[in-house]
């Protein structure tokens, strides 16, 4: 059966009690989507009603203007109670400081996006901190649009950009955030295996 909203690849999760989308359209609140003010947005109130019939969902969580409106590009559940968010560290940006003399606003902008979603996450679930590297190129790399398997974790590695031919700007990162995944992950009951992307 169809949904009232546009899903595609990523932007989709489920926990088991919870299912999380996204949406740049809505801005349904906490307060609004357990209270009688649904009636003010109808449109959440039969998304919400339209998942739990037809996809078995028992609470939707939309994520409203998303760091990425594909969630694992930001964002991986690694069990019922816990999910992984992104952080753009301090560490990294100041790899842009060292290079251009100051730090872009958009590079400020997603760090601060990526702390207000792990914030509004935090109200539902146990919210874990990934290292996210440097975004490079228009490409948003990241260490969350893994693959869960077995007890495995198949996370992406960064190694050079493109056919192997650019160094990205924070390739002396490269262990430290690996380390740090690595960790994470087991943490969360996972081997990790990490693979060139």
């Amino acid at each position: 059966s169809p949904v009232p909203i546009y899903l595609d690849g990523g932007n989709f999760f489920s926990t088991g009690h919870y299912c999380l989308t996204s949406s740049m359209d809505f801005a349904p609140r906490a307060d609004e989507v357990s209270s009688a003010r649904l009636e003010t947005r109808p449109s959440v109130y039969t998304l919400k009603e339209k998942y739990s019939r037809d996809i078995g969902c028992d609470e939707l969580i939309i994520v409203q203007n998303p760091p990425h409106e594909h969630l694992d590009m930001w964002l991986k559940p690694v069990s019922e109670s816990t999910v992984l968010v992104s952080e753009l560290e301090d560490k990294s940006l100041a790899v842009l400081r060292d290079q251009f003399g100051y730090i872009p606003s958009q590079y400020l902008e997603l760090q601060s996006l990526l702390n207000k979603k792990a914030q509004e996450l935090s109200a539902y679930f146990h919210v874990d901190r990934l290292p996210m590297p440097l975004p490079y190129r228009g490409g948003f790399r990241n260490y969350t649009n893994s693959i869960l398997v077995n007890g495995v974790a198949v996370v992406p590695s960064f190694t050079r950009f493109g056919w192997n031919y650019d160094d990205y700007p924070d390739a002396k990162l490269k262990s430290y955030y690996e380390r740090k995944v690595e960790k994470i992950y087991r943490r969360h009951g996972f081997k990790v295996r990490f693979a060139n992307a």
